[in-house]
């Protein structure tokens, strides 16, 4: 992925979420996934 789209998804997360992960909206859609599990994975 190049530095360019990564900056644009970056640009639009924030848009969509002001606060990063600690926005209520993402709280709520982050209670299906196990997020830990998650992290370690990646």
């Amino acid at each position: 992925m190049s530095l360019e789209k990564l900056k644009m998804m970056e640009e639009h997360f924030f848009e969509s979420y002001p606060k990063g992960f600690e926005d209520e909206a993402l709280a709520t859609l982050v209670k299906g996934y196990n997020v830990a599990k998650l992290a370690t994975f990646t």
